[in-house]
C-alpha cells in the first residue's frame, strides 16, 4: 500500500481556492469600475486608445521636426546674412563665390580706406555667428562637412586681418559645403552690402576678339613710329603664324586684322617703320630697316631692298622710301613708285642742290608727304642751320628745297604726327622745337621742355608723360600743362605697363597693376587725374572663369584713331583686343577679317 500524505494535497486545495477568490475580486473591481463591454465597444475603446498614443508619440516627433526646421531657419538666416556681407546678391547658376569676390575687390581697392568697416573684414561677426549656429546643431561634430569649420577658419582669419587674394580662396570650400547642406542663401535685409563688384571681361569672354590664338609676347606687337589719323599695327610671332596687320580708322567701329599676303606673310622679322596717311596701306620692312625687302601691305608687292630710314604711303598708292644717309655730307636717296607694279623712280637729295650755300644735310626725314631736311654750312659756322622741305608726289626731290627758317638745334632727331588739320614736326627728344605745317604754310620753331609722347590732334601737338599721366596741348602760339598738380591713382602699373593716348579730344591712360586687374581711365586732360578707374579686364582669371593666382598678361599697347580707341592685350593664348568708349564703357573689340 502506498503511502499518501494528506498534507499536500490539502495544501494545494487552499492555493487553488485563493487564486480562485482574487480573481473574483478583479472580475467584481472590474464590472463596477469598467463594466463589460460588448464586441463593437471593445472596437472602439481599442481605436480611442491607440489615437491616444499615436497623439503622444507624433507629439513628441513633431517637437523634434519643429526643433529642426527652427535650427535649419536660423543656419539659413545667419547663412544670408554671411553671404550677403560677403559677395551681396545671392550667386547665379553658374557664379562661384571667389570670382564675385574677386569683383568685388577689384572695385574695392581704389576707393578711399576706411576705419573699421572695410569688406571683408567686417564680415568677421556673420561668419562667427554661422559657426555658432552650426556647432549647435551638431555640425560642428561631424568634421566639419556642413559648413562648421570653413566658417570658423573664415571668422578667424578675418579677426587676424587675412590678405585679400588668401581670403579668396576660402570662400568655394564654403559656399559649396553650404550648398550640398541645401541652405540657400536670401537676401539679407539690413546686413551692409559689399562694394558693387567690378564687371571686367578675362579671356573667357574674348574668345571673338582673338587675333592670334597661341601665345604672343607684347615685344611682338609693333605700331607705326609716326601716328597718323588712321593707326596700323602688325603683331609678328614665328609661334603665331604668318605676321597680321591690324588697322584702326576713326570712322570704323571694327578692327580690321588680316594676315600679310602673299610670299609676305611667309617672312618674320617685320616693321612698320614708316608714315602712312588716311586710308593708305603702310609699307611693311623685313630684315634690318628693310635690307631683306620693303613691301606693299595690301598686295604683298616688293617695293625695294634696302636699309630705310623713313618712308610714306599715300591713299592713292603712292609710296616714297628714304635710304639712309651716307657721307659726309648727309646726301640720301629716295625711292618713288607711283602706284602698284609702277616703276620705282630713285633720286638724290644732295646739299649742293640747295641755293644758299650748303655744305652738308645734318638732318633729314620723310613726315608724312613732307621731306624736311636741316642743312649747314661747315665752312661758315657762324651761319645759323636751317630747315627746308619739298612735298613728296608733287615736286622734284632733286632741286632745291624750299626754306622753313633757322632752327640753330643739331643732334636732334626728327619725328612726327599727322591730324586731321595738319602736321606737326618735332625737332629733340624731351627738350625739343616744334614746327607746325598745314599744306603749304608753316608755323615755327617753337621751343619746348618737358615733352612726352607726340600726338596729333587736328592742328595742335599733344604730349603725354607719365606717371601719373601729364598732358601738355601746343599750338604754334605756346603750350599748355593741362592737367593740373594732384589727383588720385592709387593703383600704380606694373613696369612698362602703362599707355595713354589722345581720343576725340580727351586722353586715355590704360595700365595693368600687380594684382588688381587691367584699369582705363577716359576723361579730360584737367579731369584725368580725379576720374574713376574702370577694371577693363582681370588678368588672374583664366579662359574657363577660374581664379588664378598667375596673370596671364605679359604686355599692353592703346592705339587709338579718333573715337575709336582699342587696347590690344598679349595674353598667354594669343593676342586679344577690346573697344574702349569716350563714355567708359567697353567691350570686345569686333574683329573684320
Amino acid at each position: 500500500m502506498v503511502y499518501r500524505d494528506e498534507r499536500e494535497a490539502l495544501r494545494a486545495r487552499i492555493e487553488n481556492l485563493e487564486q480562485e477568490i482574487e480573481q473574483t475580486k478583479e472580475t467584481a473591481i472590474e464590472d463596477v469600475l469598467f463594466p463589460k463591454k460588448t464586441p463593437r465597444q471593445r472596437i472602439i475603446r481599442a481605436a480611442i486608445a491607440g489615437s491616444v498614443i499615436a497623439a503622444v508619440v507624433a507629439g513628441g516627433f513633431g517637437l523634434r521636426v519643429w526643433e529642426k526646421r527652427a535650427a535649419e531657419r536660423d543656419i539659413s538666416a545667419a547663412w544670408s546674412h554671411l553671404s550677403a556681407c560677403l559677395v551681396g546678391e545671392p550667386l547665379g547658376p553658374s557664379e562661384t563665390a571667389a570670382a564675385r569676390a574677386r569683383r568685388i575687390q577689384l572695385a574695392d581697392v581704389s576707393q578711399p580706406p576706411g576705419m573699421n568697416k572695410r569688406w571683408p573684414w567686417r564680415c568677421e561677426g556673420p561668419a562667427q555667428r554661422l559657426h555658432e549656429k552650426l556647432r549647435k546643431d551638431g555640425s560642428a561634430d561631424e568634421g566639419g562637412k556642413d559648413g562648421a569649420r570653413p566658417a570658423e577658419t573664415l571668422a578667424t582669419k578675418l579677426k587676424q586681418g587675412i590678405d585679400v587674394d588668401d581670403f579668396l580662396d576660402l570662400l568655394d570650400p564654403l559656399f559649396k559645403q553650404m550648398q550640398e547642406r541645401g541652405i540657400v542663401a536670401a537676401e539679407a535685409v539690413g546686413e551692409m552690402p559689399p562694394p558693387r563688384p567690378a564687371s571686367p571681361l578675362h579671356l573667357g569672354d574674348l574668345k571673338s576678339a582673338a587675333i592670334t590664338t597661341v601665345e604672343t609676347p607684347a615685344a611682338n606687337i609693333y605700331v607705326e613710329p609716326l601716328p597718323g589719323p588712321d593707326r596700323h599695327v602688325l603683331i609678328d610671332s614665328a609661334k603665331a603664324g604668318p605676321a597680321v596687320l591690324c588697322t584702326i580708322k576713326a570712322q570704323a567701329d571694327a578692327v580690321t586684322c588680316r594676315p600679310l599676303p602673299g610670299d609676305l606673310g611667309k617672312k618674320h622679322g617685320l616693321r612698320l617703320l614708316g608714315a602712312t596717311a588716311p586710308g593708305a596701306a603702310p609699307l611693311v620692312f623685313a630684315g634690318h630697316e628693310g635690307a631683306d625687302g620693303i613691301y606693299r601691305s595690301d598686295t604683298g608687292e616688293l617695293v625695294a631692298s634696302v636699309r630705310a630710314y623713313s618712308a610714306y604711303s599715300a591713299a592713292d598708292g603712292y609710296v616714297a622710301i628714304q635710304s639712309w644717309p651716307e657721307g659726309d655730307d648727309g646726301h640720301f636717296d629716295v625711292l618713288e613708285q607711283r602706284g602698284s607694279r609702277a616703276e620705282v623712280k630713285k633720286t638724290t637729295v644732295k646739299p649742293d642742290a640747295q641755293k644758299q650755300p650748303v655744305t652738308t644735310i645734318h638732318r633729314s626725314r620723310l613726315v608724312f608727304d613732307k621731306a624736311v631736311i636741316q642743312v649747314l654750312d661747315q665752312k661758315n659756322l657762324k651761319s645759323s642751320p636751317w630747315f627746308a622741305y619739298k612735298t613728296l608726289a608733287k615736286e622734284d626731290l632733286g632741286g632745291a628745297f624750299t626754306p622753313i627758317g633757322d632752327l640753330n638745334w643739331i643732334n636732334a632727331t626728327i619725328t612726327g604726327c599727322r591730324g586731321t588739320a595738319g602736321i606737326v614736326v618735332r625737332i629733340g627728344p624731351n627738350e625739343a622745337y616744334l614746327l607746325f605745317n598745314e599744306g603749304d604754310k608753316w608755323q615755327g620753331p617753337l621751343a619746348e621742355r618737358g615733352l612726352g609722347e607726340l600726338r596729333c590732334d587736328g592742328a595742335d601737338a599733344v604730349f603725354l608723360s607719365s606717371w601719373p599721366l601729364q598732358v601738355k596741348r601746343c599750338t604754334p602760339a605756346g603750350c599748355d600743362d593741362q592737367t593740373p598738380p594732384g589727383g588720385s591713382w592709387p593703383m600704380p602699373p606694373r613696369k612698362g605697363m602703362s599707355a595713354f593716348e589722345v581720343v576725340d579730344g580727351k586722353v586715355a591712360a590704360a595700365w595693368a597693376t600687380d594684382h588688381h586687374g587691367v584699369r582705363f581711365r577716359i576723361a579730360t586732360p584737367s579731369q584725368i587725374g580725379h576720374a574713376s578707374d574702370i577694371v577693363v579686364f582681370d588678368d588672374v582669371v583664366a579662359a574657363d572663369g577660374k581664379v588664378t593666382r598667375a596673370s596671364v598678361l605679359s604686355g599692353i599697347h592703346l592705339v587709338a584713331a579718333g573715337p575709336s580707341t582699342v587696347l590690344f592685350l598679349a595674353t598667354s593664348e594669343g593676342v586679344r583686343a577690346i573697344r574702349l568708349n569716350v563714355d567708359g564703357t567697353f567691350a570686345p573689340a569686333t574683329i573684320a577679317r
